[in-house]
């Protein structure tokens, strides 16, 4: 009689065995609370398996996720992240140049029918200055030069407000006026620092870019003052050009009408004939460098006497600089430039640079002031961006 042995736990051909003679093979989950779903595995394939060495298994179940490869989970963020640095990288490459594709908006000017409103003008911290962020040998550094390197303009409300905005006599008329900060305080003379010799730098522009002046208003009776000359009939933009205590620079844009607004279509100056233009007995000749869209444009004035065409003597600096240049573009009074010249201008050989950017193509009507001969020249001149 056989005797019938126990059944030893470390036996090994008892799995097998037990593989080979069932069809199904029921496989729980030890954490789950119930018991899992059985699994049909098909022996055949089990005995496959069992021929090939057995690198890594896990048999996961209810809720417990299927583990994942590290190596294919890296790589696959890895090339997430590198797809979405590209589509960054291409997207801003095209937005600027669609951009300058689309036509320039349709400007209805504000305060047409008497309204007080404002605007501020292209000066966001993260655009002023855009052409002196990289310094051009022999720029000016000095933290004040404004260069407009993409025109447009915030809506500002009531910021800058004048007393009376409307006149019937074409005359000099006294222009009072409020200006505001942020936070819609009142701005008095202790608020603003001092740029260029001045608190204040203000600016009446009339609509067709035929008259220009640059004043400087003083505080009285808790109004700004000033008084300007308004010949003709029309529509005339004023510009208060200011820099708040340890705030940025501000430029905030109103408007002026003398009997009616100007009307839509306007006469502006032509293109000035040889770049050159004259004041009294003196001439000032411009010369552009890289006059190019987005690029740092060079404007270059030669001053010099009209007959003997002989530099002009006893150039000046004029509120701190050897000069100052205001720039608009024909028809977009949004576009505003106060552009500082260059520290390589020469007041010995009256030669005068300034340095900005043109981010939109059209006609430009620049209004360049130096100081010589024992007053203030003005010299217009107007050229074409493509």
């Amino acid at each position: 009689m056989k005797k019938t042995s126990k059944k030893n736990p470390k036996n090994k051909s008892a799995p097998i065995a037990a593989f080979k003679s069932q069809k199904t093979i029921e496989i729980k989950s030890a954490k789950s609370a119930q018991p899992a779903k059985p699994i049909k595995i098909k022996t055949s394939k089990i005995d496959e398996a069992a021929k090939k060495p057995l690198t890594r298994v896990r048999i996961l179940s209810g809720n417990t996720s299927r583990a994942i490869s590290s190596t294919v989970y890296y790589g696959a963020l890895i090339a997430s992240v590198a797809a979405i640095v590209l589509i960054v990288v291409v997207l801003a490459s095209i937005f600027p140049k669609l951009k300058n594709i689309l036509p320039p908006k349709n400007i209805n000017p504000a305060g047409t029918e008497g309204t007080q409103t404002a605007s501020i003008v292209i000066l966001p911290p993260d655009q002023k200055n855009a052409a002196a962020t990289s310094l051009m040998p022999g720029m000016a550094g000095d933290g004040h030069m404004t260069v407009a390197a993409q025109p447009g303009s915030i809506a500002a409300g009531s910021r800058f407000k004048f007393k009376l905005d409307h006149f019937q006599k074409l005359d000099v008329q006294l222009l009072q006026f409020d200006l505001f900060d942020r936070n819609n305080k009142l701005l008095k003379p202790a608020d603003l620092q001092i740029v260029h010799e001045s608190r204040l730098h203000f600016f009446v522009v009339s609509a067709n870019l035929k008259e220009f002046q640059h004043l400087h208003p003083t505080f009285e009776k808790g109004k700004w003052r000033v008084v300007a000359d308004l010949p003709s009939a029309g529509t005339y933009y004023a510009y208060a050009d200011f820099t708040p205590l340890k705030a940025q620079e501000e430029v905030l844009r109103s408007e002026l009408v003398v009997r009616q607004p100007s009307p839509l279509t306007l006469d502006y100056p032509a293109i000035s004939e040889n770049f050159a233009t004259s004041d009294g007995p003196f001439t000032a000749k411009l010369t552009l460098t890289r006059p190019n869209l987005l690029q740092q444009t060079v404007l270059s004035y030669l001053l010099t006497v009209k007959d003997k065409g002989t530099p002009v003597k006893n150039l000046t600096n004029y509120l701190g600089a050897p000069g100052h240049l205001v720039i608009l573009r024909q028809g977009d009074p949004e576009s505003f430039m106060h552009v500082h010249p260059l520290s390589s201008s020469d007041l010995k050989t009256a030669m005068v640079e300034f340095l900005t950017t043109f981010s939109q193509p059209g006609r430009y009507t620049a209004f360049a002031q130096f100081k010589f001969a024992q007053r203030v020249h003005t010299f217009p001149l107007s050229f074409e961006i493509l």
